[in-house]
């Protein structure tokens, strides 16, 4: 036990120290949105570039890692839709919201460190292939459900392509295409002065974004009668995903035991620290903002309950 705690207490001292910040220093939303533009435009791709110029293209092609992240985030997304809509009666855009929340991990500002911390030089490579998953699937079913169930069927196609839009514009999608280029070239780009600086960036990444996390927490704020749908959300998130990836993993033959591992740590973490803000968009902030307060705070013991398992 000792040793799972030696993994997530460091994560969960720089998730306090944002809080801590956030409380007692003044932190504003513009001052945590200019920390989190550096994270999302900077120091997470620098992160994926640094691991496509530091391993070979094929290191990347773990088409069964790809494959046991997708299905285990489309079941939670089906699972969590289905109570939401069928079993609790909620709209068709308020589950979608709860679906996204349960199936979307916050890959790159809490997995990220803590498969680090446990997988080592395999975690960026599994950031990667779940920013494919998460960017590519996941993040644009739960937006056009959200959007058609707010226009009563007529706003899908728009949702769509607004999703295809943002697709490329990501700067994490972008990163992982130049990623790739650079390392099919087969060039060494490592004694490259750039490349120094690009791994500045990625050595920030991680520390910077659970800040981000801790300060954001400390302006979030639950009321009662959220509880239920922030419940449901974060028994998704933090139980069911990595159950399902637990699932997936021994169903999966030929995959390796720290393949199976990473998967199960990634569904582990919380949701998406912008969750609010696309909860905001239609009209769910408060359900979750508490969501997102409920699942983070927990996360410390499921975490930990979690990596003991693997």
């Amino acid at each position: 036990m000792l040793a799972i705690f030696s993994i997530t207490l460091p994560i969960f001292v720089l998730i306090g120290t944002g809080v801590i910040a956030g409380r007692f220093l003044g932190l504003e939303r513009g001052d945590l949105r200019g920390l989190s533009n550096f994270v999302w435009y900077f120091a997470l791709p620098g992160l994926i570039l640094r691991a496509f110029v530091l391993h070979p293209i094929s290191d990347f092609l773990h088409l069964n890692y790809l494959l046991l992240y997708m299905t285990a985030s489309l079941l939670t997304f089906g699972i969590s839709l289905s109570v939401a809509r069928f079993a609790r009666g909620k709209t068709l855009t308020e589950s979608a919201l709860m679906a996204l929340g349960s199936s979307s991990s916050n890959s790159g500002f809490v997995g990220f460190p803590v498969a680090s911390l446990v997988v080592g030089p395999l975690a960026p490579i599994g950031l990667a292939l779940n920013m494919i998953v998460e960017n590519l699937i996941i993040l644009p079913a739960g937006m056009v459900l959200a959007e058609d169930g707010q226009r009563g069927g007529a706003g899908a196609l728009t949702a769509l392509r607004a999703s295809l839009i943002s697709l490329i514009r990501n700067p994490l999608i972008i990163s992982l295409f130049i990623g790739a280029a650079i390392s099919a070239s087969g060039l060494d780009f490592k004694d490259l002065s750039l490349f120094h600086a690009i791994d500045m960036l990625a050595n920030a990444s991680g520390a910077v974004a659970l800040f981000i996390v801790g300060a954001t927490l400390a302006s979030t704020k639950a009321t009662g009668s959220l509880l239920p749908d922030a419940a449901q959300v974060s028994i998704g998130k933090l139980v069911l995903h990595p159950l399902s990836a637990l699932a997936v993993a021994f169903l999966m033959p030929g995959l390796e035991p720290e393949m199976r591992k990473m998967a199960i740590i990634f569904a582990s973490s919380p949701m998406l620290t912008v969750y609010p803000i696309i909860g905001q968009r239609f009209g769910y902030q408060d359900m979750s903002s508490a969501a997102l307060l409920m699942a983070t705070t927990a996360s410390f013991f499921t975490i930990s309950i979690m990596l003991a398992l693997v």
